[in-house]
């Protein structure tokens, strides 16, 4: 419903950590998939287990908050932690993010790296598809990790943020994604949350996101974002920034519209732009896709992005844009329907 997605986009800094309390706890089942980001081949595929999993702020740094569990990989079962540093760091209303890692400890097979990428979007109340991007220790995208996981703890004794997915399981398909099922035009909402690097406070938009393809290899993308709001302050206060004046007096940003020509290999990948600046798109299982950068150390800014269909005609994305010093700017949401 509309309502659920207006929830789903909303959410302050405050409640960052309640709802990475609320994402992660409790006992999970999940099934994983290993990628090569160069040639699309399938590395690995397993089933797994998260228990008594937690999250809690860190007795020394208060800025850095620990989820900690148990995963069970067949046989072996061993503690992890992933780190979460909170300044520069927003979940969003349904429990939905982006976050990087420096260390990598949650696959016992997962390689050496310089930078993991997190994204996690929520399907369901008790649904999830996270998707970690592997950066080498080259700073090149090396492997694509693809989870769907499923809390199984007695969703009585979870607090969930919105009532309205305590009782909704979404059937995602665990055939890979098609490029078909992107084609077409995608209209919708989205909130940015923009770190402390950026300035802060939060903005709205529109989003018009066109995704056309030849049906043979040439792929484009074009997004335009048309801001709805003036940028807010965490308090809910408008801030200072370049821009037009709305009806109120605020400054509102410009439109932005970006677009970017493709390459498709017929099977799973999708590579924009040309060397160093490449962005590669990966279409995984259970309706969902993740683009990110082939290689880092650009000097210039870059984005990751992830992407799941939770229903034939609707999209929910998550993204985060980096500086060319590969600092977090910005975080954003959308929630989108297929028009045409």
């Amino acid at each position: 419903s509309s309502m659920e997605y207006l929830t789903a986009l909303s959410g302050g800094p405050a409640e960052t950590g309640d709802r990475l309390r609320w994402g992660n706890a409790g006992d999970w089942k999940g099934k994983c998939t290993h990628y090569s980001a160069v040639t699309a081949d399938v590395i690995a595929q397993h089933d797994y287990e998260l228990s008594k999993v937690g999250a809690f702020f860190d007795a020394v740094d208060e800025e850095l908050m620990r989820v900690t569990g148990t995963i069970v990989v067949g046989e072996e079962a061993r503690r992890f932690t992933l780190r979460y540093k909170m300044q520069d760091f927003h979940v969003f209303g349904d429990g939905s993010y982006t976050s990087e890692h420096y260390l990598f400890e949650l696959f016992p097979d997962a390689p050496v790296i310089s930078m993991a990428i997190e994204h996690s979007i929520f399907v369901s109340n008790d649904q999830r598809i996270r998707v970690f991007c592997l950066y080498s220790i080259d700073k090149v995208l090396e492997r694509i990790i693809s989870c769907n996981e499923t809390r199984v703890l007695d969703q009585d004794t979870v607090a969930a943020p919105l009532e309205s997915y305590a009782k909704t399981t979404n059937k995602l398909s665990e055939d890979p994604l098609s490029v078909t099922a992107l084609v077409g035009c995608w209209v919708g909402e989205a909130r940015c949350k923009r770190t402390n690097a950026s300035g802060s406070g939060f903005l709205s938009f529109r989003t018009n996101n066109q995704f056309g393809w030849d049906y043979e290899t040439s792929v484009r993308r074009s997004i335009l974002l048309t801001p709805t709001s003036s940028i807010l302050t965490a308090n809910n206060e408008i801030s200072d920034n370049d821009g037009q004046k709305n009806g109120n007096g605020a400054a509102t940003p410009e439109p932005i519209r970006t677009t970017t020509y493709g390459e498709y290999d017929g099977n799973r990948r999708i590579v924009y732009g040309q060397a160093p600046w490449m962005q590669t798109q990966m279409l995984l299982d259970n309706g969902c896709y993740v683009l990110s950068q082939a290689t880092l150390q650009l000097q210039m800014p870059w984005i990751t992005e992830m992407g799941v269909l939770v229903s034939s005609k609707t999209k929910k994305r998550v993204t985060r844009l980096y500086s060319e010093d590969d600092i977090a700017l910005s975080d954003t949401m959308s929630i989108e329907s297929l028009i045409a």
